[in-house]
């Protein structure tokens, strides 16, 4: 499966969702988000019988610049994140 978007920031808020798909609380969740308040982009996703994979790209968000991500994640939950790629 791949995701992807373009965004552009303008502000850092805490938890900004980019990306918040879900059936319910832990189930079937896909969550793309900036960690906290901070310059990082967070992908997880959690499956129905509670397995959770996620991946932190660390300072990785600048304001005001147009981004395009794509995060493609295989058969066994591994994610691959680009930037600009």
């Amino acid at each position: 499966m791949t995701i992807s978007f373009w965004a552009t920031w303008y502000t850092r808020g805490s938890w900004s969702r980019i990306i918040d798909f879900a059936i319910g609380q832990d189930n079937h969740n896909i969550l793309i988000a900036t960690r906290g308040g901070s310059a990082d982009v967070l992908i997880n996703m959690r499956t129905q019988g509670g397995n959770n994979n996620e991946m932190t790209c660390s300072n990785t968000i600048e304001e005001r610049e147009l981004v395009h991500w794509a995060f493609s994640i295989d058969n066994n939950g591994a994610i691959i994140p680009y930037k600009n790629g």
